[in-house]
């Protein structure tokens, strides 16, 4: 996996229509990702599990989807 220190908007387009789990290095004020590395990523969140078991702790961690939700799919904070 890439050590690249991305925004959340180029992670967006480097990994378009998938879950990430971003380790977040900075968050914005509004607390999107202002800067953070993808430690995993993958169709559906439970490709995310496995990666955030093996990050050391503590962490500030983020996961989002980057694309559009797909109908009948919600997303609980």
């Amino acid at each position: 996996m890439s050590e690249d220190i991305l925004s959340e908007a180029e992670i967006a387009t480097r990994y378009p229509d998938q879950f990430v789990l971003i380790d977040v290095l900075e968050f914005a004020d509004d607390w999107s990702v202002k800067r953070g590395i993808v430690r995993g990523h993958g169709d559906d969140k439970d490709a995310l599990h496995q990666a955030a078991r093996e990050l050391p702790e503590p962490r500030q961690i983020a996961v989002r989807y980057t694309g559009e939700l797909p109908e009948g799919m919600i997303y609980l904070l």
